[in-house]
């Protein structure tokens, strides 16, 4: 035998394995030319912290440019499918080389035939001739000296000879005598007969171990000088060699990975001589070649492995390679509390998407686990599989960009944790083994980490032994888990099973695993079949700066993951495929009406007498999220939750705008309320939405409740029609059938609706009972509600039971708690999405069993857009009213939008003056209104930086009521203000003064003031005086005790004028100027307050309460502190100054 080649153990864990027989003969370590270092791992470097072998990056050949268009996954499929053929070729070495050297051993055998057949009728012929002479036969006992064939056959033959040419004696004595001589000295032959034959057959046999080990020897060199170096998959199927750079390719493909090499180590057979009086074990070397492991997890489904250092390299790639969110990686880890996994902490905040929010630890954690896989897999064969798609990944295939995510279970320490009470929970593992057995097909794959010996080693014995095994062993249960799994064992043998897994799957490598045989030389020596036996060893550990490169391109990934898409042409696809195949199913004439977003031809063809569809999103690979509103139990409305960036605006976008091409202003009115501060609605208000008779933008509650205030009145409205005109309709399509009259399905859609409800006040509670009004009544009258919100947490105000009325429940990404809320109680599967705009559709009521998976369609704002300016062109070709009102709760209301008689209260007492301050923060466009009445303390007090639009428009307003005007400016020369002043003075009755017009000016109307007190003239003009920017009036000192001191002259009249007609109107552009140029009890004669946005403090001073702390830009409150009112407005902006232009003239709209 060669001195590199020797008797090597198959024990699984790499040691001797006890044959049985003789002692295996132990080999010395590789010498010669055939001593070449591994060819895959080139030049390893051990790193003394891990003890694990890493491979310098300059050892690595240079790779190809990529293809930068074809997922990195197909790409290496097809460069795998190419080295397949070398792989092979390296195996069927192997297998060449286990025969031929079985072969040479048998072959090495002589012809021992003639010799055997010469002793055999030598033999014979004594004997014969013993008979002949002595007429009785003769025997022996084989228990003599074994000697040379040659010798034996001579000594017969001469024995022989002699018998026939002694004369046989005439006496009985003599005859006796012969007798006994022959007799002994053939039988003391005969003896020898057997141990010669035995010696003879030793000794050929010996010869043919000899130069059967010689002829092996030879057959290895050649096959070894044959024997390629093979290279390692590609990556993402192999490792990467180097850092990944920023273009990888991730997207779907074939699920390989690679788990490290199988290498040959010996075959092994026995050899016997003839008639088996001896035999030997030989373990003969074979060729060096590392055959790379490449498990196809499609194929495969689960394994078990020994080391889980092997699954970083491929996880790691995974991850990388496929689209983000795409894999999921549930960890258990019971003995190490987690730190199994630390290869993949490096993702930070994003780890949470891939392993959820923690590594499993625990006893509890492991059953939770367990249970939601299970109801996984099933959720997945039902819902996607459906008996069509034969695995999860044909069906990703067609799904596209709403593929499921694959789920690797990665159980660490297997069977730690599936112990109860000190014994193997059999619940436990039979669960297991059901997810094992089930979870490939619905694309979830196991991972088992044994690295306990002893568990390892009692599978291997009861899976090799099956009948003499106690079966009440607690490892029993254990066992039935992994025995039909892929055993990995680090440096250990790879199984018969494992062997046929691997050559079974898709691109399978087909390894020996035993010759022909037995082989039976004619001598009589016989040599058994050969066993090949195959070494595992794991892949190596990537490299720290590739591990670090494929974090961060996984990082990347997930960041970006909102990119993937479902397009609204796709998803219009989708649903004129679905009405198609509805129609043929009942057997109706199919009249298309899905409205195509790229074809305008196609738009508005639908009627919603029998309801509103909204064609929002893609479910699976064939089926369209539908959003069905109608006067039927189930679909009359919905409820949306969704975290920040879970997609909602997304969703609400793709409802409202397939709502808006397949329906015309004629069929459908959509009242659009956001009450977020943001801009989601804002694009309706400016490009037109010809559907929409409310757009609210950064709502207020007030507004919201008055929109249901309408929506009620609506409810009684068509309560009405439908009683008188209907014939006593009960819904919209009776209603319709019966008086062949259009009328409208109203769809209300609030985001964060939850605003309306944050206060336990009367807001609130109105609020509520019409909400629930309009769940209950509203459907049968065609008007329905969407209400959505970020979360549905602290609406005491509501009560659960009116969003209990909403049968159809969307989910966005949500917490477990919102999740509860939104989908019901035992409903927590919107905290597994991970997309944004990957929902869950529920239409009834939040039922687990009713889930349906969908990703929204994203409309582009540009094709929106687009798609707005040509539904409101349209609308208007057709002469359709515009009946859209813009509410922008953040920005000040445009007097132009109102029109001057609303500015202007119809004439009633004329001792009363109606300012006009702003516009309510409700549905109504009427201007609302403060009033001075001749009562003490009826001035009005203008707190507001931008309080000069304010007091312009109220003055124009109040000179057109009658009043004589005295404008006092301490604006100076500012931005448009002193044109304003100068369009102020040209109306009739209206006197401008600046600062030096104040003495005599506030004189006059002291004078006045008392004079009208002593007449008691009560009815007089009223007349107003106006203090502009008062802050600046630094003539004004309330310290000042001269009674003709501008202060007390305004005192006199602030205090006695409004009881005679004379009020005074005050601007100060900031708080902090009030105390310095009026007295606290000149203040207090302001029964009226106007003001913008103050701090708490402020607010508090001037209101009574911290109210104007909570205002937005744009708004003010008018505070009547006699009477105790509040009232949020709008205020107005500056107009232009045509619009002072149109006041003078006789028609006042210009």
């Amino acid at each position: 035998m060669h001195p590199d080649r020797g008797n090597r153990g198959a024990n699984p864990w790499g040691g001797p394995i006890n044959t049985g027989g003789a002692v295996p003969r132990q080999a010395p370590q590789p010498q010669g030319p055939w001593g070449r270092p591994d060819p895959v791992y080139p030049a390893p470097q051990q790193d003394p912290a891990t003890e694990r072998f890493e491979q310098p990056v300059e050892d690595y050949p240079d790779l190809p440019e990529p293809v930068r268009t074809t997922p990195a996954l197909v790409e290496a499929d097809g460069q795998y499918a190419a080295l397949v053929h070398d792989y092979q070729y390296a195996a069927d070495l192997v297998e060449r080389a286990a025969s031929e050297i079985v072969e040479a051993f048998i072959g090495s055998h002589r012809d021992t035939r003639p010799v055997l057949d010469s002793m055999a009728s030598t033999r014979d012929r004594l004997q014969r001739t013993f008979q002949e002479h002595f007429g009785t036969g003769i025997y022996a006992s084989g228990s003599g000296t074994a000697t040379q064939p040659n010798q034996w056959i001579a000594s017969a033959q001469d024995l022989i000879a002699r018998l026939d040419t002694r004369r046989v004696p005439f006496t009985r004595n003599g005859r006796e005598q012969q007798q006994r001589e022959f007799t002994a000295e053939t039988q003391q032959l005969l003896s020898t007969y057997d141990p010669t034959l035995r010696e003879f057959a030793l000794l050929e046999w010996r010869f043919m171990v000899s130069a059967g080990t010689a002829r092996a020897d030879a057959i290895y060199t050649a096959a070894a000088s044959r024997a390629p170096i093979l290279p390692l998959p590609p990556p993402p199927i192999g490792p990467y060699p180097q850092p990944v750079d920023r273009e990888l390719v991730s997207g779907p493909g074939p699920l390989k990975i690679f788990l490290g090499q199988m290498q040959p180590r010996t075959v092994w057979f026995n050899s016997t001589a003839q008639g088996g009086h001896e035999n030997d074990d030989h373990f003969m070397t074979l060729p060096e070649v590392a055959i790379p492991v490449v498990v196809d997890l499609d194929a495969i489904g689960s394994f078990v492995v020994t080391e889980g250092e092997c699954l970083e390299t491929p996880i790691l790639n995974l991850l990388s390679a496929l689209p983000a969110n795409q894999l999921q990686l549930p960890v258990f880890d019971p003995e190490h509390g987690g730190n199994s996994a630390k290869f993949l902490y490096g993702l930070g905040d994003s780890a949470d998407r891939i392993i959820g929010d923690r590594v499993k630890t625990s006893d509890r954690e492991l059953n939770d686990l367990l249970q939601s896989t299970e109801e996984h897999i099933t959720f997945v064969t039902q819902r996607f599989l459906q008996g069509e798609h034969s695995s999860l990944t044909e069906y990703n295939r067609a799904a596209g960009e709403v593929a499921e995510p694959y789920r690797m279970l990665l159980l660490y320490d297997f069977p730690s944790g599936f112990a109860r009470g000190g014994h193997y929970d059999r619940d436990q593992l039979e669960r297991l083994q059901k997810i094992i057995r089930n979870g490939p097909r619905a694309g979830v794959f196991t991972a088992l980490v044994i690295r306990d010996k002893a568990v390892m080693a009692d599978a291997i014995e009861r899976r090799n032994n099956t009948f003499s095994v106690n079966t009440d062993h607690p490892l029993e249960h254990v066992t039935k888990v992994i025995r039909d799994l892929p055993w990995f064992i680090s440096g250990g043998a790879l199984t018969h099973h494992t062997l046929q897994r691997l050559a079974g799957q898709p691109g399978g490598i087909r390894v020996v695993e035993g010759t022909s045989g037995p082989h039976t030389h004619s001598g009589g020596a016989q040599v058994s079949a050969g066993t090949v036996s195959w070494r595992f060893e794991p892949g190596p550990l990537p490299m720290a700066p590739v591990a670090a490169s494929l974090l961060d391109s996984v990082k990347r990934n997930l960041h970006t993951a909102d990119d993937v898409r479902v397009t609204p042409e796709r998803v219009a696809e989708l649903a004129h495929a679905a009405q198609q195949s509805a129609a043929a199913t009942f057997g109706e004439r199919f009249v298309p009406t899905v409205a195509r977003p790229d074809a305008p031809d196609t738009w508005w063809r639908a009627t919603s007498e029998r309801g509103v569809v909204g064609h929002f999103g893609r479910i699976g690979a064939r089926q369209v999220a539908d959003l069905i509103l109608d006067s039927e139990v189930n679909t009359f409305g919905a409820l949306i939750g969704g975290r920040p960036g879970s997609g909602k605006s997304v969703l609400l976008h793709a409802v409202i705008m397939s709502i808006a091409i397949e329906y015309s202003p004629s069929e459908v009115e959509l009242f659009l309320i956001d009450f977020k501060e943001g801009v989601e609605f804002k694009q309706y208000a400016d490009e037109g939405l010809p559907h929409a008779r409310v757009i609210a933008i950064e709502s207020e509650r007030d507004f919201g409740l008055s929109v249901l205030q309408n929506v009620a009145r609506e409810i009684n409205r068509r309560g009405e029609l439908f009683r008188n005109e209907g014939g006593g309709a009960t819904n919209l399509l009776e209603y319709r059938a019966r008086t062949r009259q259009p009328l409208k399905r109203l769809v209300l859609i609030i985001d964060e609706f939850q605003q309306l409800f944050y206060r336990d006040d009367k807001i609130a509670a109105e609020s509520a009972e019409i909400l629930e009004l309009v769940l209950r009544q509203g459907r049968a009258f065609g008007i329905h509600v969407i209400l959505a919100s970020q979360s549905l947490a602290g609406l005491a105000a509501l009560g659960k039971h009116v969003l209990g009325f909403i049968p159809t429940r969307i989910a966005l990404q949500s917490a477990e708690s919102d999740s509860r809320l939104v989908l019901g109680e035992e409903n927590t599967d919107a905290q597994t999405l991970t997309r944004a705009g990957e929902g869950i559709l529920n239409r009834k009521g939040g039922n687990k069993d009713a889930n349906e998976r969908f990703q929204a369609a994203f409309w582009d704002p540009d094709a929106r857009g687009a798609a707005l300016r040509l539904m409101t062109q349209r609308a208007r070709s057709a002469r359709m009213p515009d009946i859209t009102t813009v509410f922008a709760g953040h920005e000040p209301a445009d007097v132009t939008t109102v029109p001057f008689e609303a500015l202007v209260p119809p004439s009633g007492d004329s001792r009363h003056l109606s300012v006009p301050v702003g516009l309510p923060l409700t549905l109504d466009a009427d201007p609302l209104f403060t009033t001075l009445r001749r009562d003490a303390g009826s001035n009005l007090l203008i707190v507001d930086e931008h309080g000069g639009s304010t007091l312009s428009i109220a003055l124009t307003s109040l000179q057109r009521q009658g009043a004589s005007i005295e404008l006092l400016d301490f604006a100076g020369d500012e931005d448009d203000w002193p044109a304003v002043v100068d369009e102020l003075g040209t109306l009739d009755g209206v006197r401008v003064g600046r600062r030096r017009a104040a003495a005599p000016t506030l004189a006059r109307l002291a004078e006045l003031v008392n004079e009208r007190q002593e007449m008691g003239e009560y009815r007089s003009q009223p007349v107003v005086l106006a203090l502009a920017a008062m802050g600046r009036a630094r003539d004004f000192d309330p310290n000042s005790y001269d009674d003709d001191a501008l202060t007390n002259l305004l005192g006199t009249v602030l205090k006695d004028g409004p009881e005679v007609g004379v009020h005074v109107l005050c601007w100060f552009d900031r708080p902090a100027g009030i105390n310095k140029r009026v007295s606290s009890q000149q203040l207090n004669e302001f029964g009226q307050r106007l003001v913008g946005v103050l701090n708490r403090d402020d607010s508090s001073q001037l209101i009574d309460s911290e109210n104007a702390a909570t205002l937005k830009a744009g708004q003010g409150i008018c505070a009547d502190l006699d009477r105790a009112t509040e009232h949020r407005i709008r205020r107005f902006a500056p107009p232009p100054l045509k619009w002072f232009t149109a006041m003078r003239a006789d028609d006042p709209q210009g």
